[in-house]
């Protein structure tokens, strides 16, 4: 395989990566609630990562760089997933239950645990970015011999 093949389907299986998660969660939200609210987050949020993501190639981001942003973006995504969970109040729980019984899990539908995933991510994430600016720097000279 080449290495232009090679990047080509790392980019593509980054993407994937980040796109059917986001899709598939506001997918099961609208579904189990009936509010579009939850589709509209995933459609949302697969936009802004993919532009995000080839935003960071094309720019030639490092992979921390590039890495904690995109934990930024889910952080906040998580944040706001958390919010509309909160909003939707028992429907989603009962939905959840109703469309999936054998998966169902309290812990998913109960949005304070988005809150924390969106705080740890937040943290994880602006970590990668200091990290991402650190390798991108490069030592000073050493200083010049007077005479």
């Amino acid at each position: 395989m080449r290495s232009g093949t090679a990047g080509a389907v790392a980019r593509a299986a980054g993407l994937v990566a980040g796109l059917v998660p986001v899709l598939l969660l506001g997918g099961l939200g609208a579904v189990a609630t009936q509010r579009w609210g939850f589709a509209a987050w995933g459609i949302v949020v697969a936009v802004v990562f993919a532009g995000f993501l080839r935003w960071g190639l094309v720019a030639g981001w490092n992979a921390w760089l590039l890495l904690g942003r995109v934990t930024l973006l889910f952080a906040a995504a998580a944040a706001f997933y958390g919010h509309l969970l909160e909003r939707s109040g028992q429907g989603f729980d009962a939905g959840y239950k109703a469309l999936l019984p054998g998966l169902y899990t309290p812990a998913l539908a109960a949005p304070r645990n988005w809150y924390l995933v969106a705080v740890v991510a937040s943290v994880v994430g602006a970590l990668q970015v200091l990290i991402g600016h650190g390798a991108t720097r490069r030592p000073p000279p050493p200083p010049r011999r007077l005479g």
